[in-house]
C-alpha cells in the first residue's frame, strides 16, 4: 500500500530550507553513502505553506524536547495518532559520520468516498472537486492492488470488484487492521500502523514466547501455503510429517538437510517478513479455491478406486476400497467442505463458487451411479448372506434410502449448498440432478427431494436474469455425455 503522506495536499516540512542550507545536507547526494528514501519527495505546495510551516516549527520543538516519542510510532514510518497530524520520514541520507533525516509533518485532512451501484457506478467523494477527483483516484488505485494484478479489471465496476474479492479480503491484502466498534454492529477496518507485520498472530524469532494457539495457527497457515502449491497433498500431511501431531512445536534447526519443504516451512514459522510476503503470493482465497479444486479431485478418485476394486479386487496391500468405504469417504469429503466453508471465512465469491461447484459435481457423481457395483465380477468375492441392496449401491447408500444405514443422514451435499448462495450459477445442473430423481427406477425419498427443491429455489429467487435465460437459450446438460448435441428450435 502506498504511504499515506503521498496524499495529502496540505503538506509541509518543518525547517526544510534551514536544513539545506546547515550541516552535511548541503552535500550533493551524489557525495553521500548509503542515501535511501522512504518516502519518494512528492510534496505538492499550497498557498498557505509557508503560515503552516510557521505555526508547526514550534509545535515540533516543544513536542520534541522532552524525547518522549512512543515506541510503537518509533518503529513505523508513520504517525497518526498525534492530534490529526502526521510525521513521515521524506528521506535520509549518510554522509560521513552523519546521518541525515527529512522529516515531513502534515495536517490529516479526511473525505468520505462512497462505493456503490449508482447509476453511474463511479464512486462519489465528499471533496469539492470536480470530475474523478484525486482521492477517489487514489482509492481506485489501492483497490485495484488487492487482487496483485495492480489494475482494475476492465468492464468491472468498483462495487463489483470488491464484491467478488469480499471486503475482508481486500481489507487483508491491503493491510488494513480490522477493529470492532463495542458501540456498533457494524464492523470497521482502519489502517494499520504496522503496515504488513500487524496482526493478532504476530511472531518473533522465539516462538518460545508465543501461545501455543499462536504458534498453532501460523503452522496451520504454513501447511496450508504449501499445500496449495503441491498438485496433490493436503495441509494435514504437511503437517505430520513436519511438525508431527503434538500441539508442542518446537524448532532446534531451521537447516533440514535434503529437505526443501521442511526448510522453507520452518523459516516461514519463524520469519515475520518472509511469512507476510509468501502470504501476499498465495493468499487467503487462493487457498481456499485451491483446497476446494483438490477435494473435488479427491472425490474423484475415491470413486476410481471403488471401480479398481471392482474390476480387480483387494490390493496387494489387502485394502478394500469397497463401497461402504467409499460411501463414508464422500460423506467426509462433503463434510470438509462445509466445515471449511466456515472455517476459512472471509471467502471471496469466486472460492464461494469453487466449493459450490465441487459439492454439485459429487452429488452428479453419486446420481449417476445408481447401479450394483459388483456384478459380473472377475474375481471371487465372498458376498454376506442377505447382503441389502445398500451395501452394493452407492446412490442408495447416500441418497435412496433415509435410515439409519444412510451415513449422509438423509442430507448428502444439500446441507453443504444451503450455506452457498454463489451456487446460483450452477442452479440448471441442480435442476437436472432434481430431475434425474424423480425419473430413476428408486426414486429419491420426498424428504430428500423436498430439501433440494427448497435449496434450487432459493437458488433461482435471488438469481439475476443472464443473456442465456432471457433469449430463450438453454445451456447443454450437465448430465449428458460430452459431445452431445441438442437441437436448438
Amino acid at each position: 500500500m502506498s504511504p499515506p503522506s503521498l496524499q495529502f495536499s496540505q503538506l509541509s516540512i518543518a525547517s526544510k530550507a534551514k536544513m539545506q542550507k546547515s550541516g552535511p545536507s548541503q552535500q550533493s547526494p551524489s557525495k553521500g553513502k548509503g542515501k535511501a528514501r522512504a518516502l519518494p519527495e512528492e510534496t505538492p505546495t499550497s498557498s498557505d505553506e509557508d503560515s503552516e510551516e510557521d505555526e508547526s516549527s514550534d509545535e515540533d520543538r516543544g513536542d520534541s524536547e522532552d524525547g518522549s516519542e512512543d515506541e510503537d510510532d518509533m518503529e513505523g514510518n508513520v504517525d497518526l495518532s498525534w492530534n490529526g497530524r502526521m510525521f513521515a520520514l521524506d528521506h535520509c541520507r549518510q554522509h560521513g559520520p552523519v546521518y541525515a533525516f527529512q522529516i515531513a509533518y502534515a495536517k490529516v485532512q479526511r473525505y468520505g468516498v462512497r462505493i456503490s451501484t449508482n447509476e453511474s457506478g463511479r464512486p462519489v467523494c465528499t471533496c469539492s472537486e470536480q470530475g474523478m477527483c484525486r482521492h477517489v483516484r487514489w482509492l481506485l488505485d489501492q483497490l485495484s492492488r488487492a487482487d496483485g494484478r495492480g489494475v482494475q479489471p476492465s468492464g468491472v465496476s468498483p462495487y463489483e470488484h470488491i464484491t467478488t474479492l469480499g471486503l475482508g479480503n481486500v481489507c487483508h491484502r491491503l493491510h488494513w487492521e480490522l477493529r470492532e466498534s463495542p458501540d456498533s454492529e457494524e464492523t470497521e477496518y482502519h489502517l494499520s500502523r504496522k503496515g504488513a507485520s500487524a496482526g493478532s498472530h504476530r511472531l518473533r524469532q522465539d516462538p518460545s514466547r508465543q501461545t501455543r494457539a499462536m504458534i498453532r495457527d501460523r503452522v496451520d497457515a504454513v501447511c496450508d501455503m504449501l499445500a496449495t502449491l503441491s498438485p496433490d497433498k493436503f495441509a494435514h500431511e504437511f503437517r505430520r510429517r513436519i511438525f508431527g501431531v503434538s500441539d508442542n512445536i518446537t524448532i532446534n534447526n531451521v537447516l533440514a538437510p535434503r529437505d526443501l519443504e521442511t526448510t522453507l516451512a520452518r523459516i516461514l514459522v519463524l520469519n515475520d517478513n518472509m511469512f507476510q510476503q509468501f502470504q501476499t503470493f498465495v493468499p487467503d482465497d487462493a487457498r481456499a479455491s485451491e483446497y476446494f479444486r483438490k477435494m473435488a479431485e479427491k472425490a474423484q478418485y475415491t470413486c476410481l478406486l471403488l471401480d479398481k476394486y471392482c474390476e480387480f479386487g483387494p490390493d496387494p496391500s489387502g485394502t478394500h476400497h469397497d463401497l461402504i468405504w467409499c460411501a463414508q469417504t464422500l460423506v467426509d469429503i462433503v463434510g470438509e467442505i462445509h466445515q471449511n466453508i466456515t472455517e476459512r471465512q472471509p471467502l471471496s465469491s469466486a472460492s464461494r463458487e469453487e466449493a459450490a461447484r465441487a459439492l454439485i459435481d459429487i452429488l452428479r457423481t453419486v446420481v449417476k451411479r445408481n447401479r450394483e457395483v459388483y456384478l459380473n465380477l472377475t474375481w471371487p468375492r465372498r458376498r454376506k448372506h442377505g447382503e441389502p441392496q445398500v451395501d452394493r449401491n452407492l446412490y442408495m447408500r447416500l441418497i435412496g434410502v433415509d435410515n439409519k444405514d444412510n451415513p449422509a443422514r438423509g442430507t448428502f451435499v444439500v446441507n453443504a449448498l444451503q450455506d452457498l448462495p454463489e451456487a446460483q450459477r450452477y442452479v440448471e445442473d441442480l435442476e437436472e440432478i432434481s430431475a434425474r430423481l424423480d425419473e430413476i427406477a428408486w426414486k429419491a425419498p420426498q424428504p430428500y427431494k423436498i430439501k433440494l427443491h427448497a435449496v434450487i429455489s432459493q437458488l433461482k429467487k435471488d438469481r439475476p436474469p443472464t443473456a442465456a435465460t432471457s433469449s430463450g437459450k438453454r445451456a447443454a446438460s450437465s448430465l449428458e455425455p460430452p459431445g452431445s448435441k441438442r437441437m436448438m428450435k
